[in-house]
């Protein structure tokens, strides 16, 4: 009985009982063992794009528990197509001298984010509230920002964009927040939140006396950046204007000049009239 390892040829003499002798040769062929240890793999993100399996030797087949996955003749899986979570992937080597393996490979999610408010508009001053959110569990949030005449942003990380922005040349200027969710090491789309920021800002009360005592002919004049409605109250008798030009008597007035958004600022002038 022979057991050879390797390919081996053996001569063969057999010899009768009259001492007559014949000989032969009989070569026993050995197949080596394929082995189909599959190279570690993954985890991989549902957006990596394609990856080929390798295992130690060739020829095999693959599958997989995510079906149409993986490319049987090519090893190339695709983890778009996979499950997120855990995917079995088996390598099989047909034959006798076949072999087959299995791992598993995982897949994560890729992560998405959503600023609330995309749009707002605030008071210089005032402080942004932007709050972040995403469907996978564990989403980390960074954010950069660009900005145009705005003051006080910087870049960070988080659920919420709370930052204190004035503009330093009234009257606007805008932030645009650029926010980049990452979990488990796989980053997602970005999202914007874009920031206006207002101010109104009076430059100047102009006034002239009234003419006479008691006379309603003093006048009020205010220039000012950013805003749109202008009101005063105060004197006699005490009335409201929605112009930039006041026709009033004398007294002490108190300003206030508005945009649509409510920003606003506010100021005072005084009316002289003669005495009787």
């Amino acid at each position: 009985t022979a057991n050879p390892t390797t390919t081996t040829t053996y001569t063969i003499t057999g010899t009768d009982v009259n001492s007559c002798v014949n000989t032969t040769t009989s070569t026993v062929t050995v197949n080596p063992q394929f082995d189909a240890t599959i190279t570690p793999a993954g985890p991989y993100c549902q957006n990596n794009g394609t990856v080929t399996m390798t295992a130690v030797d060739a020829g095999g087949t693959w599958s997989s528990s995510c079906g149409a996955c993986i490319n049987g003749a090519s090893g190339s899986f695709d983890p778009a197509t996979a499950s997120v979570g855990t995917n079995t992937i088996t390598y099989l080597i047909p034959g006798a001298c076949g072999d087959t393996n299995t791992i598993n490979v995982l897949v994560n999610p890729v992560p998405d984010v959503v600023a609330t408010p995309a749009t707002s508009t605030i008071c210089s001053g005032q402080t942004t509230a932007i709050t972040l959110t995403g469907a996978v569990v564990g989403t980390v949030f960074d954010w950069t920002v660009s900005v145009t005449n705005v003051s006080g942003t910087s870049a960070g990380s988080g659920a919420t964009i709370a930052q204190t922005l004035t503009t330093p040349t009234p009257p606007t200027g805008t932030a645009t927040y650029t926010i980049v969710p990452t979990a488990s090491g796989c980053v997602g789309s970005p999202a914007t939140a874009v920031v206006t920021v207002e101010e109104v800002v009076i430059n100047s009360i102009n006034v002239t006396p009234a003419l006479c005592f008691g006379s309603n002919d003093g006048t009020i004049t205010i220039n000012a950046t950013g805003g749109t409605s202008y009101s005063i109250m105060g004197g006699a008798p005490g009335t409201l204007f929605p112009t930039n030009v006041f026709t009033v008597g004398a007294g002490i007035y108190s300003i206030v000049v508005t945009n649509a958004n409510g920003c606003s600022a506010a100021g005072t002038a005084t009316i002289t009239e003669p005495t009787v």
